[in-house]
């Protein structure tokens, strides 16, 4: 949104500087238009032959007393004699022909001169008057435009910001531990540009929701059914071995020693789908004491497993029955990739908020 506002201020300014050049340039030329026209009224009102006296008052009068407001006139002779000249006005006969600046009086003078038979007409204006119109003109065409390009960021930082806010609100539902219901997901304040989105991902919510629940569903079903089998199998195999027949034979006690094993840890499999099914089904807590859990798993485990539990009381962002089960699956593996007669160590520390245990 900074960006897009950072763009919005350069690419407007950008274009309210080149149309305040564009009119400043087009000012200088209405100025010199300005003072090209009167030359040239100058030199027509000077075309007759006038005597070689000075100049009668009318003659003063069709110039004018323009020296006072900025702009002046004089006319030459071929000959450099001066004819005659605004009033007060400054010394122009070096001016170059055409356009040109001249220093005069303390002042910066723009300048036009051009010959109209034996006569040199030379009108010229004040440069720091034009510079002061620039100015009046720059407050006049730029104020608005930044006023306006302001305004323009401080609506569209509004209506961005409040359409991010919906978006900011929907993520923070997504987030949320618990399941959200979708129908909620829209809600009342939503703008309309953002209902399509909210629509689709409202929908998708409860298709991922209704194929969760029919995961779990099955999972727990699975269990339960596989949990009888396994029960009965188990217990056909503890009578076979102690049939005296069975006990006879070598070979076919350790098979059924071995039938014995394999239904033991796909029972202790069931046992573990069937919580992680409860966990899943949000009937646990989200949140367990990981002491509690592991001061509970060491009760069950020999004597030659040593705990070191961390300090204080951390908290897990997990069920108890999940840390349970994974600890446990944990120090079972330990004893059963390690010597009988060797000590198994299971360390528990918090490190950056975060629970490990090896």
């Amino acid at each position: 949104m900074l960006l897009l506002g950072a763009v919005w201020l350069v690419v407007g300014g950008a274009v309210t500087l080149w149309m305040f050049e564009r009119a400043s340039a087009e000012l200088d030329a209405a100025l010199d238009s300005r003072l090209a026209a009167s030359a040239a009224m100058v030199a027509r009102l000077m075309a007759p032959p006038l005597p070689p006296s000075p100049p009668a008052s009318g003659m003063v009068a069709a110039i004018g007393r323009p020296a006072n407001g900025g702009v002046a006139c004089e006319v030459d002779l071929r000959g450099g004699a001066r004819r005659t000249c605004s009033p007060d006005g400054p010394a122009l006969e070096a001016a170059p022909l055409g356009f040109g600046s001249l220093a005069r009086n303390d002042a910066i003078w723009r300048t036009y001169a051009f010959d109209s038979g034996d006569l040199r007409v030379i009108t010229a204006g004040r440069v720091d008057i034009r510079k002061a119109l620039h100015r009046e003109m720059a407050w006049t065409a730029l104020a608005p435009g930044m006023a306006g390009l302001l305004v323009g960021i401080v609506l569209l930082w509004f209506g961005v910001g409040r359409g991010l806010a919906m978006v900011e609100g929907l993520r923070r539902r997504l987030a949320r531990e618990e399941p959200w219901l979708a129908p909620d997901l829209a809600g009342d304040q939503v703008p309309r540009e953002l209902m399509p989105f909210t629509q689709t991902l409202a929908n998708r919510s409860r298709r991922m929701e209704e194929m969760l629940r029919r995961e779990r569903h099955f999972s727990d079903q699975a269990a339960h059914e596989m949990r009888s089998p396994v029960t009965a199998i188990k217990a056909h195999l503890q009578v076979l071995q102690r049939l005296p027949t069975a006990a006879r034979d070598a070979a076919s006690q350790q098979a059924i020693a071995h039938a014995l094993q394999g239904t033991v840890r796909l029972e202790r499999l069931i046992e573990q789908l069937l919580v992680l099914a409860r966990a899943d089904g949000g009937e646990a807590d989200a949140a367990c004491d990981a002491v509690a859990v592991l001061q509970r798993v060491a009760c069950r485990k020999p004597a030659r497993v040593h705990w070191r539990l961390p300090v204080g009381q951390p908290w897990v962002a997990l069920p108890d029955a999940l840390l349970d089960c994974a600890v446990r699956n944990l120090v079972e593996n330990a004893l059963k990739y390690s010597p009988p007669d060797m000590p198994v160590e299971v360390d528990a520390r918090v490190v950056a908020d975060c629970l490990v245990v090896g």
